[in-house]
């Protein structure tokens, strides 16, 4: 896993996806420096990215929030 860069991390990451009900198996390794070097490779060459989180990020955080706010508000709530 690319950004993740301790064990404990990617072992939650791997609990989190295998209590999804999906007929697929994860297998999370935290991809650093030290990874050994023919495994890193591998992951290289074939692995597949499930999630990016790009540069542009905070800006479809910042528009989620105006719309939920928004939302709210025409609910006649408060955001919380």
């Amino acid at each position: 896993m690319v950004g993740v860069d301790d064990g404990l991390t990617a072992q939650a990451i791997a609990e989190a996806l295998e209590s999804l009900p999906t007929p697929y198996r994860f297998e999370v390794t935290p991809l650093t420096g030290e990874t050994y070097p023919p495994l890193a490779g591998h992951i290289q060459r074939t692995g597949i990215t499930i999630y990016m989180k790009d540069a542009h990020a905070h800006r479809k955080d910042e528009a989620f929030d105006a719309l939920a706010t928004a939302e709210l508000t025409a609910l006649g709530k408060d955001r919380c």
